[in-house]
């Protein structure tokens, strides 16, 4: 088992310290080693699994804990999800099509959701709603809080007045963007966000924070602004995939 580098806070510690159940911790640091309690030492349960005590080496308990980030009421109930466009007439039909693929060829394939319709919006219709426009791509909300909401998700097609760079690539562009704000659509908050991210890249924190730590800090995420590779060229990481898994459960 993967040791996980923690500094845990004084009040965690006197609550592990008591046999209470303990929750999620968020913060790291940069030891070599397990952090030692007491006779308390915390390790990286494998994803899926509940928090659980464990009798160790030479009488030492070994608290197992969860680790990983979404916003905990933003998971939506059920896989499977419509998808429909604004303005479709704004949008090249190649790009639309290149965001669905986006879609399912990341969070669709490595998990049970499954994102359907992708036609234009109607009046009753709900899932995710997007609208194209040459503005910075978002999300007006996460998850479930985006179902049936006009101008939920904006995507940009055209970088005429938002990163110009993309125009000489715009199909990756498309790409890595699309599934990275599907990213939020699905529940996930920024990467950067978490209160166990480095400093430096704590400075570069945006939009709603998530409150459920799915995967030990990511520094390679799709969600995650401090990742030196822009999106992550528009690929889900291990602990992304280990995430949505655990979430919406394997395909």
């Amino acid at each position: 088992m993967r040791l996980t580098r923690l500094t845990i806070a004084t009040a965690f510690v006197a609550a592990l310290a008591s046999a209470c159940t303990p929750t999620h911790e968020n913060t790291t640091d940069a030891s070599n080693a397990s952090p030692q309690l007491g006779s308390v030492r915390v390790e990286e349960l494998p994803f899926g699994t509940s928090v659980r005590v464990k009798p160790g080496a030479g009488g030492m308990d070994v608290i197992e804990l969860p680790f990983g980030s979404v916003l905990r009421s933003a998971i939506w109930p059920k896989p499977a999800l419509d998808v429909c466009w604004e303005n479709p007439g704004d949008v090249d039909p190649n790009y639309r099509t290149l965001v669905k693929q986006a879609v399912e060829d990341t969070w669709q394939k490595e998990s049970k959701l499954r994102f359907g319709g992708w036609a234009q919006c109607q009046a009753s219709s709900l899932g995710i709603h997007i609208r194209a426009a040459d503005e910075g791509p978002h999300t007006k909300a996460l998850g479930k809080y985006l179902d049936g909401r006009p101008e939920g998700m904006v995507l940009n097609f055209q970088f005429a007045r938002w990163s110009q760079g993309c125009q000489q690539k715009k199909e990756f562009c498309i790409w890595a963007i699309a599934a990275h704000e599907f990213g939020h659509a699905i529940g996930f908050a920024h990467e950067q966000n978490r209160a166990d991210a480095p400093f430096e890249c704590q400075s570069e924190r945006q939009g709603t924070n998530g409150d459920w730590n799915v995967t030990s800090y990511d520094e390679h995420s799709i969600m995650n602004y401090c990742n030196t590779t822009w999106n992550n060229d528009g690929h889900l990481s291990p602990r992304d995939i280990q995430a949505v898994t655990t979430i919406y459960g394997t395909p």
